[in-house]
């Protein structure tokens, strides 16, 4: 069961790609809008210490549009480090050891918050960082089979790198509650 909801999560990501556009962060000011398809290579170019709040927003997203879900997988826990804080990582990467390969905490794609995806109009807005240049919180907006959908993304900044710490899916419900809430 969760082998198929892999697919088919790789499979509308595709669609994603092919009809998505997201927008990129180029100046603390000024964005503009590239396809999906240019986010890896830009993503994969910035050292991790020098990307921004946004950037690791998008980067999270190209490498799950390249089939690299960080959250359903046991072999590359440095996927999960990557975009996310030790704590949030680590309940992440327990969660998909514990469940054995079968639904754990997540019987959804926390992407998206959805189980199935017809994702159109797929944005990443521009970080928005706080006054204390520590935290930052960057808007995702899309729309899933029709319904306008916002996601949340909340970032912190230490050791000169910026990690997220949740993911707000809005109505109260985070991820970060979903896992503490599942054990």
């Amino acid at each position: 069961m969760m082998r198929s909801f892999l697919h088919g999560v790789v499979a509308c990501t595709a669609i994603l790609l092919l009809a998505g556009r997201c927008s990129e962060e180029k100046a603390p000011i000024a964005t503009r809008s590239e396809t999906i398809d240019s986010i890896p290579a830009a993503a994969a170019s910035a050292a991790p210490a020098a990307q921004s709040p946004h950037a690791i927003v998008t980067g999270l997203y190209a490498k799950h549009s390249k089939g690299e879900n960080p959250f359903f997988q046991t072999k590359q826990r440095a996927w999960l480090d990557e975009f996310f804080d030790k704590s949030l990582a680590d309940l992440a990467w327990n969660d998909a050891v514990a469940s054995n390969g079968e639904v754990g905490a997540l019987g959804f794609d926390p992407l998206y918050d959805v189980q199935d995806l017809e994702i159109t109009n797929f944005k990443v807005g521009p970080a928005e960082i706080a006054a204390s240049g520590l935290s930052a919180r960057v808007t995702v907006t899309f729309a899933n089979i029709g319904k306008s959908r916002q996601l949340v993304y909340l970032l912190a900044k230490a050791d000169d790198q910026w990690r997220i710490t949740d993911i707000d899916f809005g109505e109260g419900r985070t991820l970060r509650k979903t896992f503490v809430s599942s054990n």
